[in-house]
Formats: structure tokens, sequence, C-alpha cells
């Protein structure tokens, strides 16, 4: 028994750790973070590729162990689409060394099930946490989107995306899967790869601005309509007077203040100023400010929490994670850096 435990943890803990390192790189590394996005619907293609190719009757490749080895990769389809998904619909969503921990248990049974079914039950329960945190994530940050497509794609494609996958994971579950005919499974296949080309084909449409993620202004600003022109001025004003410090502002209450249609207000500073996400431009002041605050050796005595408060946010988590989305580091880290500076 000893001697099969070693035999089959073997594989998946040496993937682990030859992937590991590899992992850790694109999160710890500007440029992979930049590109995180490509790199993620890159692999989630290459997953339903082998997804397509692994659903035919009959195997299509003569060589067994690479047509095994193929075989694996629809295995992590679900993470990957998990994956993609929240790199295209949070702007601020990047690759954690965490993310390992899902992935190796939806990838386990491939190597476990044969000595402990029960893990099959660990993976769809984890695919199923995975689902409904994209379709949690993709709800909740609709309100603040300021790419108008990309906001209204939000709920039709990723919900039937997500619906097709845990109606998949239910015939797996309840063992329906293998009372469809032996044609079923092409069919099955060929559905997700519409869902892939569907995407693949309205995404391409947008142009590049629409694959740019990270903090800031993601374009030069375009030309844009007189009367933006004169709403962009007041909601300069409006800035400059502070109204960014107010808990848990939202762009429906500022285009209550400015006295303008919401989707006026979105379109003027996503077109006018170039931000893809309200948060995100609201952030910049406030993280800005928190900077300062933080630099002044007047204010050293002054709690972090303090500083979150006077800023904007509304408790220390979000500020923590805004933080070192503007910054790369935490307000602590920054705040020892800034006054060994200046003392």
């Amino acid at each position: 028994m000893l001697h099969l435990i070693c035999y089959f943890a073997g594989r998946p803990l040496g993937c682990l750790c030859c992937c590991s390192p590899v992992y850790f790189i694109i999160a710890n590394n500007g440029f992979w973070k930049q590109r995180f996005l490509e790199l993620s619907f890159t692999l989630l293609i290459i997953t339903i590729l082998a997804y397509v190719l692994v659903s035919a009757p009959l195997p299509l490749i003569n060589n067994a162990g690479i047509w095994r080895f193929i075989s694996y990769f629809p295995v992590l389809a679900p993470f990957f689409l998990w994956w993609a998904g929240l790199a295209f619909f949070d702007d601020e969503f990047g690759p954690q060394f965490w993310h390992i921990l899902p992935a190796a248990l939806v990838f386990a049974p491939v190597f476990f099930v044969g000595i402990w079914p029960q893990i099959a039950i660990i993976q769809t329960g984890t695919i199923f946490a995975l689902y409904v945190y994209l379709i949690v994530i993709v709800l909740k940050n609709r309100s603040a989107d300021l790419v108008e497509s990309r906001r209204r794609f939000r709920h039709w494609f990723i919900f039937l995306a997500v619906v097709f996958g845990v109606t998949v994971e239910l015939a797996e579950v309840s063992s329906l899967e293998h009372s469809l005919p032996l044609v079923g499974f092409p069919f099955q296949a060929a559905a997700v790869f519409m869902l892939a080309s569907a995407f693949a084909f309205w995404s391409l449409q947008l142009g590049g601005p629409t694959w740019v993620a990270k903090p800031g202004p993601q374009r030069k600003p375009e030309t844009i309509h007189p009367a933006d022109t004169h709403l962009l001025n007041r909601l300069n004003s409006e800035m400059d007077a502070g109204v960014w410090r107010e808990e848990g502002l939202a762009v429906g209450s500022l285009a209550q203040r400015l006295n303008v249609p919401e989707h006026q207000l979105r379109r003027a500073i996503n077109a006018g100023l170039g931000y893809r996400n309200f948060s995100t431009f609201i952030n910049e002041r406030r993280i800005a400010d928190a900077c300062a605050k933080l630099a002044n050796p007047e204010l050293a005595n002054q709690p972090i929490l303090s500083i979150a408060f006077d800023v904007g946010f509304s408790s220390i988590g979000p500020f923590n994670r805004a933080f070192r989305s503007f910054m790369g580091e935490s307000p602590s880290q920054f705040r020892s850096k800034a006054l060994a500076q200046t003392g």
C-alpha cells in the first residue's frame, strides 16, 4: 500500500514542485502581471481545445502517451475559466500563490481517484465554489465597471458559461453522463467550443483597451462630446473639493450629485479620462492622499486605520488591498521607507 501511495503521489507532487517556482515568478513579476489576462485566456483556450479533442468517440492520436497527456488538460478547464473570468471582469485581480491550492484540488483526482474515490467529491465541491465565487464577483463589480461593452457583457455570457459548467458537473456527480449516447460527448464539447468562439469573436471587436488590466488610466483619452467636456470640468471640481473622501461613494451617487444620468458619467470618465473602473478612479486620489499622510513625519504616530478612515475607506482590509495594488507594498512598509528617507 505504501508503495502505491508513493507511486501515485509522486507524480502530482513532482508537478507541483516544478510548477510552483514558475507560478511564483508569474505572481511576482511585473511583466507577467500586466499580461496575466492574456496568459489566463491562453490557458483556458488550450484546455477547451483539449476538451474538444478528448470528447471524440475514438482517440484521434495513436500514441497512447501523448493522448493521455492531452486528456489531463480538460480537468483544469473549470479552474482556468475561473481564472480568466476574474482576470477579465476584475481589473484588480491578479495571480496569487494560494491559487495553486484550488488548481491542485481540481487536478488531484487524475492521480488519486484510483486509491481514494472520495477525492472526486472534494474536486466537485472546489469547482462549485469557484463557479459561485466567479458569479458573485462578476455581479458585484458590475456597478463600478466603466467599460460599457464589458459591463453589458457580464451577465449573459459568463452566466451561460458558468451554468453550462455547473450542468456538466451535476451530470458527472449524478452519473448521468454515463447514460449519454456516445454521440453526446462531442455535442457537449461542441457547446463549450461555441461558447468560447462566441466570446473570442465578441472580445476581438472591442480592440486592445479591453484587454489591459492595471491600476490607473488605461489609455489616452478619446475625443469626447462638448457636453462631456463640461461634465468633466464639473467632475474635476468636485474631486478637487474632496468628494472622493466620502465613504461608500458610488458612480450612481456621484451622478446624482452632478445631476447627470449615470451612463453619461460612466462614459465621460472612461472615454475622457481613460479609467476602466470607478473604484480605481476614486482610489487613486485616496491612495495619493494616504501616501502623503504616511510620509509626513508629523503624522508618524497616527494609526494607519485612522488614515484609512480619513481618505474614505470603511475598513482596513480594502485600504490595504487598494494600497498594495497601487504602490506594490503595504502601507506600513511604505511608511517605514518614507520616514527613513526623511529622518
